[in-house]
């Protein structure tokens, strides 16, 4: 381990002399870690903070196979949207929407029955547009549950985006174009957009023109019903 610089090392007086060796290694050591100890720190305060919505939390503890050692209401309603339920004790898919759990659960009793601790993310999509993320993190069998690794299910819930921030996803639309469609599904007629924007209307059916394009409309109509029909925050 490196020694820690003297006391005032970094203001010496003149009658103290140079710095020596170790002085000069034991800064680089501290300075080399400043970084790392500011991320941690954010980290540690973005842990803290609280979330959204306790609602849309949740964490599950699991034995091998599935079988649910802690679970909460909430939680088990947000498995539910992903496909997921409960039955006889253990987790299992309830329609194609939970296929992603066997996999999951295959690979942290392969990294327990192997002695090994494993980690895994994934998102599952949800209907209405949101999405559910979920950290798995298994542990390898020991002598408390010799039968082979309890692992802990994460989940988060992250709410559908917004209709101008779907279609920029979906279409490939740029910032304008997109609130331009959300506001005429909004009701709102090119003259009144223009003179909020502080544009000419001629400049909104350029980038209208660009919006059917994207999006393989042909009239105002189709892509009122478009938005409309995407999923809300």
């Amino acid at each position: 381990m490196l020694p820690a610089p003297s006391h005032g090392a970094s203001q010496r007086s003149r009658r103290r002399g140079h710095y020596d060796k170790s002085d000069f290694k034991a800064m680089a050591f501290l300075v080399r870690h400043v970084d790392r100890s500011l991320l941690i720190a954010e980290r540690l305060r973005q842990a803290a903070a609280p979330p959204r919505n306790e609602a849309d939390r949740g964490v599950v503890l699991l034995a091998r196979g599935g079988k649910v050692a802690f679970a909460t209401e909430p939680t088990l309603r947000l498995l539910a949207e992903a496909g997921v339920t409960l039955r006889d004790g253990r987790l299992c898919a309830a329609n194609p929407g939970g296929a992603w759990l066997e996999e999951l659960l295959d690979r942290l009793d392969a990294a327990a029955g192997a002695g090994r601790n494993a980690g895994h993310a994934l998102d599952v999509p949800l209907a209405d547009g949101a999405r559910l993320s979920l950290l798995a993190l298994g542990g390898a069998a020991n002598a408390v549950d010799g039968a082979g690794g309890l692992a802990c299910l994460m989940i988060e819930r992250t709410p559908p985006p917004d209709a101008a921030t779907a279609l920029r996803q979906r279409h490939r639309l740029t910032q304008a174009e997109a609130a331009l469609a959300v506001a005429l599904a909004e009701g709102y007629a090119l003259r009144d957009i223009a003179r909020t924007r502080g544009v000419s209307v001629n400049t909104l059916r350029v980038q209208l023109q660009a919006v059917f394009d994207e999006t393989g409309c042909h009239r105002q109509s189709e892509l009122v019903r478009l938005v409309l029909g995407l999923p809300r925050a």
